[in-house]
């Protein structure tokens, strides 16, 4: 039976569940996140920016995601629920660079219902047992151990049924090797109470798993606050006190059974300090360092706050909240050991920070449950500048997109995407061309137009390149790379000639071929190789021990190092005449094992490529070609060799041939016999396609330049070629050093430019314009001479207008509910400003209670950073309450990426709608825009 799968462009952006740990390495810091129905495991890179190891589809929506170790294990399962019905557990495998499904246990039907388990999950700290549940009535608890070869097993669900009883939420209660226990949110009713105007209880559950007997048992149910909304397990053990924090409206509870109740307050702005409505924790994470431990929870306004529990032993004696730090709001918090805090924010972009301090300043706000009003207390705030973190690295996330409409707005001739995305301050205005991202670190002019440009390496084991080689049409150019580029004339090189090609041989042999000769270079010992007397050299090509060079009159020669390690001499191996025009050639590289490569390409201007064979056995004898279908000619042909990451599949060897008519063709070669197979077609651009090999990540990669250039590269397993959101470019290279480690130098013009792709895996090429309030419509505007037509009651009539093309203006539509309009938004902030925050000596830490007579402690620092003029999108904006609108109309030029007007509206407007009208009394279209005027949401009414 057939099935429909739905795959997309591109994958999700937004994440839903983020959890972190060690999965392809015991001391790996890595996290896996889910974005719906795709499940992704990102790693930190030495420079900082998050890289995605690996994506798969799963065919489902995910509801639940946790990290889940054995006891002695030293690395982490995952595990995962979701609308199918079954909980799975997965491990990374490195050798085959994927998830591997270790169980798949069936517990419900499909789809997400209320009564059918895996909304929420709760995992025993030991790892020796796992709880899911529904929403309303069940819940199933799984026995995980170990058999005798140490392969993971689960037993049969218990069923912990209750019926009649909703779950608000479930963790994991840490009590050492003790029977497992989990701790679950709980409001029971029963017919009876199904009232509007009914009040519920809601619980704090407690059950237990019997390890002994296989059952479990509901222990206990503490009553708790009616807004209790989220629960955090406390270590336990050797670690810490056991017990649960239970997350209410405005404050925290630390509960544990035959243990006294310890309520604190929760710090909160200045602005909200009188506000009805309270503070709601979104997320949490723990972190535990060696004897201690901590926990940062995240309120919906985007607070971060550390809370800290002194406890001695099993008892519990003060509990504090620390304002940290404000970011966006959050789904999910991930702290790695690296000293890096990951943000899945619930809109926008995520985030990685580094930690720069862990709230040790006595400065920051502190609420304390020593304080005399307890939970009561009101201890307030202002958001400041960044202290503690420090913004390291973006993953661009297009969650929520309200509107899209494609179009040529910038006048290139191919549409692109513009995006509204993101919700309040953080929204923005997206423009989307279909292309990885590049970040240029370097641009110069060049004394005329190049031809060509390679790097060279002095020393084959040398991770940078030392020299930057640009050819001229009757000169060689040299750049020595250090910590700046500059000119080089100390090298062997020939400079005073055109440069055809130039490699780095084994042996640290350098090979430059020039019209006249091939120079060969090893230490301070220069050879020449000349060129026939009746004709010159016209292009070449090398790979570790072998030479490759094409001559005038149609001949091909090959050249070999002799000697162990490439410490011989270069001699011409045989030559070969084709009886045809070569117009380009390639040599395979060496594979792994061998000294030399057994193949060779040749392109022909009888629109065909050669395979020839370099074996000794039937040296330069045609094993295969590729005919190429008119008006094609090979422009240029290169090998390129991918590594296969499964030990199960062999490695790949592609031939990629560019043509004169801007299409690049692709074949799989036979490493055995040489022959072609497996042909794919592709049109690059109207521009011939020259192919220029190149390194990704360290792998090989392929740049097929054309009207755009295109990259050719192996990512997560798989070959896909995707353009480069720039220029044209004439010519390109490998670029590495220790300040771009993996780049690329190129030529356009006469220009060299040296770039680096930001991060690959991405389909489009994002432009960000930010908005002020939420976008609710955009449109594009026709330019002032684009034709129009006019429909009238006589028929159809065109407008006298110009019909040169021009950019389109970008209108966006914005408003936000329970906001202010800009206006008297920067009057409350300068407000706020003139307020200062002297902390009352109860909320200092607790070494300073007893010091009566110390000065203020608010250092100017403090005072500096809180009276920052801080951007929204790091700390929101202020609520104005029901019926209050902050709302604007903004036009943007998408070429120069700047507003070109914006209408602010009064506080009880809002703009909901726009479209582009043609009056038939107006000369030009007329932009209408839809306004309400004091609606309210709750209830919609105007």
């Amino acid at each position: 039976m057939p099935f429909l799968y739905s795959l997309t462009i591109q994958r999700a952006t937004a994440v839903t569940h983020a959890i972190f740990g060690n999965f392809s390495a015991p001391k790996a810091q890595e996290i896996v996140v889910s974005r719906g129905k795709v499940l992704e495991l990102l790693r930190p890179d030495d420079a900082g920016k998050v890289q995605v190891v690996f994506s798969t589809e799963v065919f489902g929506l995910i509801r639940c995601l946790s990290t889940f170790r054995i006891v002695g294990a030293s690395r982490d399962y995952i595990v995962v629920g979701s609308d199918s019905g079954r909980i799975v557990i997965l491990e990374f495998n490195t050798q085959k660079n994927c998830f591997e499904k270790v169980h798949q246990e069936t517990y419900g039907k499909s789809g997400i219902r209320r009564i059918v388990p895996g909304q929420y999950l709760g995992i025993d700290p030991k790892g020796r047992a796992i709880a899911l549940a529904a929403i309303e009535k069940q819940k199933f608890v799984y026995v995980v151990n170990r058999d005798q070869s140490a392969r993971l097993t689960i037993s049969s669900p218990l069923e912990a049924h209750k019926n009649n009883t909703i779950c608000h939420g479930l963790c994991g209660v840490d009590v050492g090797f003790e029977n497992p226990q989990f701790a679950a949110l709980e409001v029971a009713y029963d017919d009876s109470d199904r009232r509007v105007d009914a009040k519920y209880k809601k619980t704090l559950t407690t059950y237990e798993m019997d390890l002994g007997l296989n059952h479990v048992t509901r222990k206990h149910a503490d009553p708790v606050d009616y807004t209790a909304h989220h629960l955090i397990a406390v270590p336990g053990g050797h670690d810490g006190p056991s017990g649960v924090l239970v997350c209410c409206e405005n404050y925290l509870v630390y509960k544990k059974p035959n243990h006294e109740d310890i309520k604190c307050a929760i710090p909160r702005r200045l602005e909200a300090a009188q506000s009805a409505q309270g503070i709601m924790v979104v997320c949490h994470a723990t972190h535990k360092i060696k004897d201690q431990f901590f926990f940062f929870i995240q309120s919906e306004f985007g607070d971060l706050y550390k809370v800290t529990l002194s406890h001695d032993e099993d008892v519990v004696s003060e509990m504090q909240i620390k304002y940290f730090d404000s970011i966006p709001v959050a789904n999910a918090l991930c702290v790695l050991k690296t000293g890096f805090l990951f943000v899945a924010s619930e809109f926008g972009n995520h985030a990685l920070y580094q930690f720069v301090g862990i709230g040790m300043d006595p400065n920051d706000p502190l609420a304390t449950s020593s304080h005399p009003d307890q939970h009561e207390a009101v201890v307030v705030f202002k958001p400041r500048a960044f202290v503690n973190l420090l913004l390291y690295d973006e993953m661009q996330s297009l969650a929520p997109i309200i509107d899209m409409k494609v179009v040529d707005a910038i006048g290139e001739g191919t549409p692109q995407l513009y995006v509204l995305c993101g919700r309040g301050p953080r929204s923005t205005l997206r423009r989307l061309r279909y292309g990885l991202t590049i970040e240029q670190m370097a641009y110069n002019e060049l004394p005329g137009k190049p031809h060509n440009v390679w790097t060279l390496k002095e020393n084959m084991e040398d991770e940078t390149d030392r020299f930057i080689v640009v050819s001229f049409s009757n000169e060689t150019l040299v750049l020595r790379i250090s910590d700046t580029i500059e000119e080089d004339t100390n090298t062997l090189l020939d400079y005073k000639s055109q440069t055809l090609h130039i490699g780095l041989m084994k042996g640290n042999t350098q090979i430059q071929i020039t019209p006249q000769r091939v120079v060969y270079i090893r230490g301070l010992i220069r050879q020449e190789f000349a060129a026939p007397a009746t004709s010159s050299f016209t292009m070449g090509a090398s790979n570790e021990s072998q030479c490759v060079v094409a001559t005038a009159n149609n001949k091909i020669q090959v050249l070999e190092l002799t000697g162990t390690g490439g410490q011989g001499a270069m001699q011409e191996k045989r030559s070969v005449e084709v009886g045809q025009k070569i117009t380009c050639i390639a040599i395979a590289p060496v594979p792994e094992g061998r000294v030399k490569a057994s193949f060779m390409a040749v392109g022909l201007d009888d629109r065909t490529v050669r395979i020839f064979s370099l074996e000794e056995d039937r040296f330069l004898k045609q094993i295969s070609a590729q005919a190429l279908g008119a008006p094609s000619i090979p422009e240029s042909v290169a090998f390129l060799h991918f590594q296969s990451q499964d030990a199960s599949t062999a490695d790949v060897l592609y031939l990629h041939i560019g043509c004169n008519t801007g299409v690049t063709v692709r074949a799989v070669v036979d490493a055995r016999v040489g022959t072609l197979s497996d042909q794919r077609i592709r049109f690059l651009g109207e521009r011939a396609v020259r192919l220029h090999q190149t390194t990704v990540q360290r792998g090989p990669g392929l740049l097929a330049l054309s009207t755009r250039p295109w990259l050719c590269h192996q990512y997560l397993g798989k070959a896909v070629m995707v353009p480069l959101s720039c220029d044209t470019l004439d010519a390109a290279a490998p670029f590495c050093s220790e300040q771009v480690p993996d780049g690329l130098v190129a030529i356009a013009e006469n220009t060299l430019r040296i770039f680096q792709i930001e991060r690959l895996g991405e389909t489009f090429d994002q432009v960000s314009i930010p908005l002020n309030y939420t976008p609710r419509r955009l449109v594009a505007l026709p330019p002032p001479t684009q034709p129009y037509v006019d429909l009238t009651g006589e028929g159809m009539q065109v407008g006298q207008m110009s019909m040169e093309m021009q950019p389109h203006k970008i209108a966006v539509v914005e408003a936000d509910h329970n906001a202010y309009d800009l206006h008297t938004y920067n009057e409350i902030k300068e407000g706020l400003k003139n307020i200062r925050l002297d902390r009352p000596q109860e909320e200092k830490d607790t070494m300073d209670i007893d010091e009566p007579g110390k000065p203020e402690i608010k250092t100017e620092d403090v005072v500096r950073k809180e009276e920052e003029d801080l951007p929204e999108t790091q700390v929101g904006m202020f609520r104005a309450g029901e019926g209050k609108w902050g709302s604007c109309i903004r036009v943007i030029d998408p070429v120069q990426n700047t507003v070109c007007c914006k209408l602010d509206l009064d506080v009880d407007e809002a703009a909901l709608s726009c479209a582009v009208v043609q009056f038939e009394e107006a000369v030009a279209p007329c932009l209408v825009v839809g306004i309400v005027y004091g609606m309210t949401i709750r209830p919609r009414k105007v």
